[in-house]
This record gives C-alpha cells, sequence and structure tokens, in this order.
C-alpha cells in the first residue's frame, strides 16, 4: 500500500501465505470480539486502516444489515501496483462489505475505483452528491474525509509556562543557528535517511552553512521492533554520525538526533523555534506533521514574548515537504520535492533558508 516492493521483506519477491492467513485469523478475532457487543439494529461499527481490511466481511456475513464505515489512514495504491497483489480481490471485497468508505485524498479514493472498475467490474455514478458503488444490492459510498488537527488544542498547549521555558532553553542551546526540524516515525516510509543524505549533500555543497545549520530529528517510538525497523535505525544512526564527524566541530553538532518519547509541549517548542521544517517521506496517508508546525510558528501571544518578538510579527517560516505525502497538495506556500532526487532536496532546503 506504500509502494514499497517486495511485499514480505523476509521473503525475498514471494507472497507469504501462511503471513495472509495470519493476517485473516487476527481480523476473525476481532470479528467475534465484535459479535459479543454489537446490537446490529442500532449500533454503527467503524473499522479503521489497513489492519482489519478483511473485518467487514465476517460481519456482514454474520449481520448483514449491519451499519459499518471504514476509514483508510494510509495511501491506496494505484492499480498497477495493486493489482499485483494474489489477495487483491479479498482486500477489494472486505472493503466493499462496509456502507461508507473514507479516504484521505481524491487521489486515493479514485484509485480504489479504478481498482474496483478494472478487478471487479464494478462502476462507480455520483448518487445523491456522493460517489457509490452498488455491490450484491447495496450502495457503497466513498468518501473524502482528510484528518486535521485540533487547533484550540494545540494552542493550549503552545500557552503553558512549561512550553515557553523550553522555548527559551532551545533558543539559548542554538543561538546564532539556523535550525531545521523534523519530527518522524522510526520506520521505512518516512524517509529519515533520505533527509539526512539531502542535508549532507546541502552541507558539502555550502561550507558557508557549515557551523550554522542544525537538523533537529526527533523521532517517534517505533510501533514495531521488526527487522525492517531495526535497519532503518542502525542506518540512520550510521549517518548521523558520519554527519557529525565530517562536518561538526568541538560544541557543534549539524544533526540533533532525539530518540526517545517527547513530550507534546517540547515538540511544540521545537516548532515554534525552528526556521524551517521538513517531512520526506517516500509514502505516508496524511502526516498532520506540516499543520503542527504551521499553527506553533503562527504563534500566540504568550509564546511571542517567550520568544521575544514583538506580538504580531510575522514569522519567516518555511515548509519543505515530500510530495508524496497525502497533505502535500493543500500546502500551496510549501515547497514540494521528490525524496528520492537528493540533489533537489538539497536545494530546496538552500532555497527554503
Amino acid at each position: 500500500f506504500h509502494y514499497m516492493l517486495p511485499m514480505c521483506p523476509d521473503h525475498g519477491d514471494r507472497f507469504d501465505r501462511s503471513l495472509w492467513q495470519a493476517y485473516v485469523s487476527a481480523n476473525k478475532i476481532f470479528a467475534d470480539k465484535v459479535m459479543e457487543v454489537i446490537n446490529p439494529e442500532d449500533d454503527f461499527v467503524w473499522v479503521h486502516d489497513y489492519h482489519l481490511m478483511v473485518l467487514p466481511t465476517f460481519l456482514r456475513k454474520r449481520f448483514y444489515r449491519v451499519k459499518l464505515g471504514f476509514f483508510l489512514h494510509s495511501p491506496f495504491p494505484s492499480s498497477e501496483i495493486y493489482r499485483t497483489l494474489p489477495v487483491r480481490d479479498e482486500i477489494l471485497r472486505g472493503l466493499l462489505n462496509c456502507d461508507l468508505i473514507g479516504f484521505h485524498t481524491f487521489d486515493y479514493a479514485r484509485h480504489f475505483l479504478s481498482c474496483c472498475s478494472r478487478m471487479l467490474g464494478l462502476d462507480y455514478a455520483s448518487k445523491r452528491g456522493h460517489l457509490g458503488l452498488d455491490y450484491f444490492g447495496r450502495t457503497v459510498y466513498i468518501k473524502i474525509l482528510p484528518v486535521g488537527i485540533h487547533v484550540g488544542r494545540l494552542e493550549s498547549v503552545l500557552n503553558l509556562p512549561c512550553t515557553s521555558t523550553k522555548v527559551k532553553e532551545i533558543q539559548e542551546q542554538f543561538k546564532g543557528k539556523r535550525v531545521i526540524v523534523g519530527i518522524d516515525d522510526m520506520d521505512i516510509f518516512k524517509g529519515i535517511s533520505l533527509k539526512l543524505l539531502a542535508i549532507e549533500q546541502l552541507l558539502h555543497q555550502n561550507p558557508d552553512l557549515q557551523g550554522k545549520l542544525v537538523l533537529i530529528q526527533i523521532i517517534n517510538p517505533a510501533r514495531s521492533s521488526g527487522k525492517d525497523v531495526q535497519e532503518t535505525k542502525k542506518e540512520t544512526y550510521s549517518i548521523v554520525r558520519r554527519i557529525n564527524q565530517i562536518y561538526g566541530s568541538p560544541g557543534y553538532e549539524p544533526v540533533v538526533l532525539i530518540d526517545r518519547p517527547v513530550p507534546r509541549f517540547q515538540k511544540s517548542a521545537y516548532y515554534a523555534v525552528a526556521e524551517c521544517c521538513m517531512v520526506n517521506a517516500v509514502r505516508d496517508g496524511m502526516n498532520l506533521v506540516p499543520y503542527k508546525y504551521v499553527v506553533c510558528r503562527q504563534g500566540t501571544p504568550v509564546l511571542d514574548e517567550a520568544l521575544g518578538v514583538l506580538p504580531d510579527t510575522p514569522h519567516t517560516s518555511m515548509l519543505v515537504v515530500s510530495e508524496f505525502v497525502g497533505c502535500s497538495p493543500s500546502l500551496s506556500g510549501a515547497i514540494r520535492v521528490n525524496p528520492w532526487d537528493i540533489d533537489a532536496v538539497a536545494e530546496a532546503l538552500n532555497l527554503a533558508l
């Protein structure tokens, strides 16, 4: 779903049927638990993300009239990629057993509809202002429902005394430096190593930035500890060490890697101080980091006082965003990049700074 092949990293190019059976079994366990508590006449079951794509099939078989909704937090791939899956029909039919399917962007919905047309022969139509598919006598509605952030909650964090204290601490720590911030999960899709290689290229091509530029890269705790996560972590640490050895000096490291849980108020403080935020994912469903950065850089009167800026003074801020994340089309003022093109990303960072 994230355009990364092979399908099973530990088994070369082969599709491991036993892993699929384990996935189906896990979905069946969820279905059994839902069946224990559901009132099919009154309850609405809302299923989330790729982990539970065949759960609706089990529920629909047991309760034909149950009201089912599904929201995909991840990308949905183009039909050319999707049709390589040996279990492509099972997944599509699992989703079509819902009454409503939600996607972050129109592109993801378009890919899904294209797959339904090419692989199942199902055509969609506009019904009462919504996209719909007829499937075994039911209308399955498709909606684009991009997730957002809670601005009021984030602003309340910005007004906390501990946030102001952290802002002053960061300003003092990186006084005289141009600060770029990145906050990512430790997984193969977030493009952390590509981001670091772009920073390395930027410092190599622009000696005047050496000693003046800092990337603060915060790593969110990994959601799993699989082989791919361990390899990504190993590669990340290796590149960071190399950059800091080549371009660092006593008392200065161009890359500050924070690989531990960071409280929300501290993340907000890093956003508020950084002149540039970088999201370099090779694929991502939506990614809310750019939105959080924008709100934090807009600031509040309390935060402006902590930053030492006059009220209503516009902050100079830039976003460098991968074109492969769902939020990219909505950020008209951002610099969009292809994360695989390291030279172009380095140039974009230089332009942003």
